[in-house]
């Protein structure tokens, strides 16, 4: 059942999310993995060894098949190793990273689901190709973040899969005219709680083509 709701410039396009068909995919945010209530959950337990897994209750550095992630003493994310035959779900979320290492997701053509939510993450530390090595990815959760702006508008180039982008929970103010031109299968767009951000570049016709939308109406 969907019903369309307008409340002052915000558009939402509401999707009652069932059980899902398929384990670990949904367009509900709450999928996979994710969970909405981590904006209160206690910091990230001490530094795993090398040898756990990435996963929900893991720190950092944390294993991803052959690959390692851990941070600088800045809290920059950086990787050891090739992640090639690694597939599925990295868990990143909550663990006190406040930038990306330019290249640290090169390669991972098979990672279909990436949360990063419930960091530190700024533009500044985002750089503009970082996502280009996830060809495959369906899932990016960037919200609670403290992202004012999106570094550039190709930092989506090369997600022609990604069916669902959160970036709720952050402090955006505006957004580049194209940053969602190169997302032609995005099912679920989530851009509420930035109250800065009064507009979207986004036709009013694709955004009712959403399958779920919470956000501004167009620009």
């Amino acid at each position: 059942m969907m019903m369309m709701i307008m409340i002052d410039y915000c558009y939402c396009l509401l999707l009652v999310c069932d059980t899902p068909a398929v384990s670990g995919s949904s367009l509900c945010p709450e999928a996979a993995g994710y969970n909405s209530s981590s904006r209160a959950s206690t910091p990230p337990p001490p530094n795993a060894d090398y040898g756990a897994e990435c996963s929900n209750d893991s720190g950092l550095p944390c294993t991803y098949g052959t690959c390692t992630f851990l941070k600088d003493s800045n809290g920059v994310l950086d990787r050891t190793g090739s992640c090639l035959t690694r597939s599925g779900q990295l868990f990143l979320q909550n663990k006190g990273i406040t930038g990306l290492r330019n290249g640290v997701f090169n390669n991972m053509g098979a990672c279909t689901h990436l949360y990063l939510h419930d960091n530190q993450l700024g533009q500044s530390n985002l750089p503009g190709s970082i996502f280009n090595g996830l060809s495959n990815l369906g899932y990016l959760f960037l919200d609670n973040n403290q992202l004012s702006n999106l570094p550039a508008a190709t930092v989506f180039d090369g997600l022609t899969n990604l069916k669902s982008l959160v970036l709720s929970y952050n402090q955006l103010s505006n957004l580049p005219a194209t940053i969602f031109d190169g997302l032609t299968n995005l099912q679920s767009l989530y851009l509420y709680s930035n109250q800065g951000l009064t507009c979207v570049p986004l036709m009013q016709a694709r955004i009712a083509a959403l399958s779920y939308y919470a956000g501004p109406g167009p620009c």
